[in-house]
């Protein structure tokens, strides 16, 4: 089970105490010119983001979805069913 800890800190972030596999930390520790809490950060941003707190349920990735296909309706499946000045 994975524990998370919170606690405040200056600068308007908070610290978070995560769980990580010792086969992972091991590999991390090998890289220590990586910023980990950067890209902790950035995954937990894309994984809001994919969940979405959207309007009326609808996330990210649906929209993406539908966005997908009103292109294929509008261009078609190879993109060329319209003159398009873009392409």
């Amino acid at each position: 089970m994975t524990r998370v800890g919170r606690k405040a800190d200056s600068g308007g972030r908070t610290q978070r105490l995560v769980h990580v596999p010792s086969d992972l930390n091991e590999e991390m520790k090998r890289h220590p010119e990586v910023n980990w809490s950067r890209v902790a950060e950035t995954a937990f941003r894309q994984q809001l983001g994919q969940l979405g707190s959207g309007i009326d349920g609808v996330t990210n990735a649906d929209l993406d979805r539908r966005l997908k296909q009103i292109e294929e309706i509008v261009w078609g499946p190879e993109g060329v069913g319209f003159d398009r000045t873009d392409k």
